[in-house]
């Protein structure tokens, strides 16, 4: 007996240590396991912005070679008032700036095809101006651009180098020549 017991004692402490081994084993299989997140629907995606009004498009023959419209500048005082007018010999002024001194705004008027635009984009050399245009109710083919003198856009094209395009609705392009009766109108507006 006395062999059994010499092996016993040197198995308690086998087996105190297997024991804390498969303790240990068990207690790292007790991991702290996160629960399971549900991820919420995803929110549906923003409708688009509204898409910005289109940028005046370039003329087929960009204007600044264009051909520029025969005809010649001509100014002259009525009243208070004063206009510069371009016209061919014997025709009717295509295009027109009259100062109405008594409001302080230039008028700028175009002989159109149909009179119907209701937009002009005029391009100068420091830049396209697109204004809103007012169509004659008294059966004329004139649409009318009213500003207020001081508009730094009558500066663009009174200073213009040499020539201004100027675009309406369903009218072919219109090149004609800077004069200085233009810069007079303006002026005799804003004195």
């Amino acid at each position: 007996m006395s062999g059994a017991r010499s092996v016993m004692p040197s198995l308690k402490p086998s087996l105190r240590r297997l024991g804390m081994l498969a303790a240990l084993g068990w207690l790292a299989g007790c991991q702290a396991v996160p629960p399971l997140r549900t991820e919420p629907a995803p929110r549906p995606a923003p409708p688009p912005p509204p898409a910005p009004a289109p940028a005046p498009q370039a003329p087929a023959v960009p204007w600044d070679v264009a051909p520029v419209e025969p005809g010649d500048w001509s100014y002259r005082a009525e009243g208070r008032d004063s206009l510069a007018l371009f016209a061919q010999a014997g025709a009717p002024p295509r295009v027109a700036f009259v100062c109405r001194a008594g409001t302080r705004e230039v008028a700028m008027r175009l002989l159109s095809l149909d009179g119907s635009a209701r937009q002009v984009v005029i391009r100068t050399s420091y830049g396209a101006l697109q204004w809103p245009a007012l169509a004659a109710t008294d059966g004329t083919r004139l649409v009318t651009i009213t500003r207020p003198a001081r508009d730094q856009g009558f500066d663009w094209i009174a200073y213009s180098r040499g020539r201004i395009g100027i675009e309406a609705a369903g009218e072919s392009l219109l090149v004609i020549p800077v004069g200085a009766e233009i810069a007079r109108v303006v002026e005799d507006c804003r004195n």
